[in-house]
């Protein structure tokens, strides 16, 4: 509201070349050589002792259901261990995710029914082109018109990576290992799904790039649902200033524990460095992601001297 408010000038004044940070250099990303060497760890790569696997089959439309399958023929694959329903569709669990797969492809699932059986590209340009029509597309009109039509593919917004979920579930807890990106909406699931268990803590990493609001989410979840959050984070960026998340959880915290670094001089490391090709920065957007950046703990001395010499 505040900056709607604000008039921007006629003539900016741009920043000059030799203060680009990103534009016209390359900026390497640092997890492409483990994404291509196959060191990535993702989510689908976690194990635990005596976990079992599910392949899982869905109607390849939206509300489809299954009309039928060959339960004994999936059984009578190795390592097979059961066969379990779902909504839309239906899972075999095994002792390997080979195992489960090979079921599955035993198992001949047959779908029938949904909301979108049909549904094509042809159907939905004309659906678009509809509505295009009903919001007045149609009836524009002037002197001077210029009407452009620009068309795209209709594609999924899916990940790369495989939609998986690890879980662990006990008679007192529930720890759910995954790609997600919206932790909230995860632990509203885990805990529905286990409304009969209850969930023992909420493990946060990387917690000072948490929002204001994040914070606060979580202490909801520690003052409301009675859940212990353990959050692990720095508490200053590379310039010495304090991360908007850090912030928070240093207001707010129930408890602080401080997991000590050590500095090369053997002093306690309280301040982090960034450096790029073996320089120290000291400009730059307070998160980067995907740079060449690397990080080094100092004590206060130490980062000073450094800071004030990389500025000289």
């Amino acid at each position: 509201e505040v900056a709607s408010r604000l008039k921007p000038p006629s003539s900016p004044k741009l920043k000059s070349k030799d203060k680009y940070h990103f534009i016209g250099k390359a900026m390497p990303r640092v997890d492409i050589p483990a994404k291509v060497n196959g060191s990535a760890v993702y989510g689908t790569d976690v194990r635990l002792p005596g976990m079992r696997y599910a392949a899982v089959s869905l109607a390849p439309v939206f509300g489809g259901k299954v009309k039928s399958y060959d339960r004994a023929a999936a059984m009578a694959v190795k390592g097979v261990e059961d066969i379990v329903p779902i909504p839309h569709g239906i899972s075999v669990i095994a002792d390997s995710t080979w195992h489960a797969q090979k079921g599955l492809e035993a198992l001949k699932v047959q779908f029938e029914g949904g909301v979108t059986v049909g549904l094509g590209s042809e159907d939905i340009d004309n659906r678009f082109k509809t509505c295009l029509d009903d919001m007045g597309k149609t009836e524009l009109s002037g002197e001077k018109v210029l009407d452009l039509e620009y068309e795209i593919q209709f594609l999924s917004h899916a990940a790369i990576e495989p939609i998986n979920c690890t879980a662990s579930v006990t008679d007192h807890s529930c720890e759910v290992w995954g790609p997600f990106q919206n932790q909230t909406r995860t632990l509203n699931k885990v805990k529905e799904v286990n409304s009969k268990k209850s969930i023992s803590c909420v493990f946060v990493d990387e917690a000072q790039f948490l929002t204001e609001q994040q914070v606060w989410q979580l202490a909801k979840v520690v003052d409301d649902l009675k859940i212990p959050v353990l959050c692990f984070g720095l508490r200053v960026d590379f310039q010495g200033n304090l991360f908007p998340g850090s912030k928070c959880l240093l207001s707010i915290a129930d408890e602080l524990k401080e997991v000590k670094t050590i500095c090369h001089c053997g002093k306690k490391a309280t301040m982090v460095i960034r450096q790029s090709n073996g320089k120290t920065v000291v400009d730059g957007d307070q998160v980067q992601i995907g740079g060449n950046e690397s990080y080094t703990s100092l004590c206060r001395k130490h980062w000073l001297k450094e800071f004030e010499k990389a500025k000289k």
